[in-house]
C-alpha cells in the first residue's frame, strides 16, 4: 500500500460521511492511490463513492458552461462594468455566479485546477465581499497547483481566515520546531482544537448537519479535514509535530486549571 494510502487507513475513526467527501476530492488529485486503498477495504461503504462519473460528469461541464454564456449575454459588457466589485449585491448577477462556481468546480474535478483558478479568481475580482465563500475553494486550488506565493497573498487578502492552512504553509517552509510555524500552530489551537486529533485519526468528528459551519467546533474541523486534510497527511511530519504542539497546549491548559 502506498504512503497516501496508509495516511488515509488513519482516518477510519472520521464518520462515513465525512470520509467519503474527503475521498472525494482525494480522487481528483490522486486517483490511483485512492483506488489502491479503496481495494483494501472491499466491505467498505465508502467504495462506491469512487465509481463511475456520479461528481466528475463531464455533462456538467457543458451545462455550466452554457449557463455562463446566458449570464453572460444577460447582464451585458455595461452590466459587468456597472456592477463589478459588488457583483453579488444585484440578484440578477446571482445566477450567473452560481453557474461560474459551478462551472470552476468541475473544471477542478476534471483536473484542470488552472482554468478553475482563473474562474475563481476573476469571481474575486468581481465580487470581493465574497458572499459565496470561493476564497475557500480557492485557496485549496493553489495549495494543489503548488503555488506558495500566491496562497500566501490570498489568505493575506483575507487575513480572519486559514489559521491552520497559514499553519501549515510555515511548517513546509521551515522546519519542526520553528518558533514563527508553532505559534500559528497555537493559534490555530485555540481557535479550534479539535482539528489535530482528527487529522491525527484519533478523535471522530461529526460534519455539519444543517449546512452551518459552529466556528470553533466539531463541525468545522470535519468541513476543515475535508478540504486540507490531504495537504497535512502528505506532508511528511506535519501532523506529528502539529500533535504534539496540541498536546503540550492542552497540558498547559491543564496544569493552569489545577493552580486556579
Amino acid at each position: 500500500m502506498s504512503e497516501v494510502a496508509l495516511r488515509l487507513d488513519r482516518l477510519g475513526r472520521i464518520d462515513s460521511e465525512t470520509k467519503q467527501r474527503f475521498l472525494r476530492r482525494l480522487f481528483s488529485r490522486h486517483a490511483r492511490d485512492v483506488l489502491d486503498f479503496i481495494s483494501v477495504h472491499q466491505s467498505s461503504p465508502d467504495r462506491s463513492c469512487c465509481s463511475g462519473t456520479t461528481w466528475i460528469d463531464r455533462k456538467a461541464l457543458e451545462y455550466y458552461r452554457k449557463g455562463v454564456e446566458a449570464g453572460e449575454q444577460g447582464i451585458g459588457p455595461k452590466g459587468f462594468r456597472e456592477y463589478a466589485g459588488h457583483f453579488w449585491g444585484f440578484l440578477e448577477t446571482r445566477p450567473y455566479m452560481r453557474a461560474r462556481a459551478g462551472l470552476a468546480a468541475t473544471l477542478n474535478a476534471l483536473g484542470d485546477v488552472a482554468a478553475a483558478i482563473s474562474n475563481y479568481r476573476d469571481m474575486l475580482r468581481l465580487n470581493p465581499n465574497d458572499n459565496q465563500g470561493i476564497r475557500y475553494v480557492l485557496a485549496g486550488c493553489l495549495m494543489k497547483s503548488d503555488d506558495t506565493e500566491a496562497l500566501k497573498t490570498l489568505l493575506k487578502q483575507y487575513e480572519e481566515d486559514g489559521s491552520n492552512t497559514r499553519t501549515l504553509i510555515a511548517f513546509r517552509e521551515s522546519e519542526a520546531g520553528d518558533e514563527k510555524a508553532e505559534e500559528l500552530a497555537r493559534k490555530a489551537w485555540k481557535a479550534n482544537s479539535y482539528v489535530p486529533a482528527a487529522l491525527a485519526g484519533t478523535k471522530k468528528v461529526k460534519p455539519s448537519t444543517d449546512g452551518y459551519i459552529t466556528i470553533g467546533d466539531e463541525d468545522e474541523a470535519a468541513y476543515y479535514i475535508t478540504e486540507w486534510g490531504f495537504d497535512w497527511l502528505t506532508t511528511p511530519g506535519a501532523v506529528d509535530w502539529l500533535t504534539k504542539v496540541a498536546t503540550e497546549m492542552a497540558s498547559t491548559r491543564t496544569e493552569r486549571r489545577v493552580v486556579q
